[in-house]
């Protein structure tokens, strides 16, 4: 294709001129503003042709035109070679100039993203982060229901256990924390199974009916270790969960020898167990100490595996720190190093 080019006479056009030489600096000789007219040049009444490859045709003199400047030849032996460059930006080596510059920008960006990590930090060498990994909490609460509990202390107990429910999952994540409850007398029997849903777990337990009898521990351990065992429906991923078993008691074990062989089951398994006694008698106390987790501890240590309160009514108030203790060292801080 090509491009026609008409001049009309008395129009003035202005251009840079040098007798020989570019805009790139490379000129042989002055550069010269100058005024060229069709009737300067003589060249009234004709029509220019721009070929595609520049060539430009159709005038007494021959030229080329590469986007910068017109190169015009010489039109006799003793001629000499013009060159009527373009000024301002709209120059093709301009545009090549900007182009080549953003595609070397873009390289270089290109090169940084896959060099260096993402994030700009003000430090230099290794950085640290910090994350924190909830481990699930399985805690399956006994409830002393032998007949020496009396009916008001009964419900006492039953409210007990409700907060302590209340404090695990307020001193836990909600979505990491699973409960479960029995009853235990002569016989055991499991009210609510070990399940993440905390609300039927505490109206089950609003709901026991009392059995009475004696003061046998080693079924209800044995039935604590065996819903902290089975397979549950967890609410969402993580590490393994964390098994206690919540002894509630006002009296002492009438079957001391087996409940010993119970607890160590439990902890064999990888389960722990929690003692809460109610009332005021050392005695007993200590005996309930000994089936906790409170493995080696004395009379006189302080164990976070065992607690006591005077009555169920204060043991609700003391449900918090009951959990709290449990539930500290849950939380576990992890440090990667990038």
């Amino acid at each position: 294709s090509s491009a026609v080019i008409k001049c009309a006479p008395g129009v003035p056009i202005e251009s840079a001129a040098s007798s020989s030489g570019s805009d790139d600096g490379s000129t042989t000789g002055p550069r010269r503003p100058v005024l060229v007219s069709c009737e300067a040049k003589s060249w009234n009444s004709h029509t220019a042709k721009l070929e595609a490859d520049g060539a430009i045709s159709g005038l007494p003199s021959k030229g080329d035109f590469d986007g910068d400047a017109i190169v015009w030849r010489p039109t006799g032996t003793r001629g000499v070679e013009e060159v009527w460059a373009k000024v301002g930006c709209c120059r093709l080596g301009w545009l090549r100039r900007s182009l080549l510059s953003l595609a070397a920008f873009g390289i270089l960006m290109a090169i940084s993203a896959a060099t260096f990590a993402p994030g700009l930090v003000k430090q230099c060498g290794p950085i640290e982060t910090v994350s924190r990994e909830t481990v699930p909490l399985k805690s399956f609460l006994l409830l002393d229901a032998s007949t020496s509990i009396s009916i008001p202390s009964w419900e006492d107990e039953k409210l007990a256990a409700v907060a302590i429910v209340d404090a695990f999952t307020a001193a836990h994540d909600e979505d990491k924390a699973y409960s479960g409850a029995a009853q235990f007398s002569t016989s055991t029997r499991v009210e609510a199974s070990l399940s993440g849903d905390l609300q039927t777990v505490k109206a089950r337990v609003r709901a026991m009916l009392q059995q009475g009898g004696s003061t046998s521990m080693a079924l209800a351990l044995d039935a604590c270790g065996a819903e902290l065992a089975g397979e549950i429906v967890m609410k969402s991923a993580g590490p393994p969960a964390f098994k206690v078993c919540v002894l509630i008691t006002d009296g002492q074990p009438t079957d001391r020898i087996a409940a010993e062989q119970a607890r160590q089951r439990i902890l064999d398994s990888g389960g722990n167990i929690m003692g809460i006694y109610v009332g005021q008698d050392s005695n007993a106390g200590q005996q309930l100490k000994a089936l906790t987790s409170c493995s080696g501890s004395d009379s006189t240590s302080t164990c976070p595996w065992y607690a006591t309160a005077t009555n169920f009514g204060e043991l609700q108030t003391k449900a918090r720190e009951i959990a709290e203790s449990i539930t500290t060292g849950l939380v576990k801080e992890i440090t990667e190093v990038h």
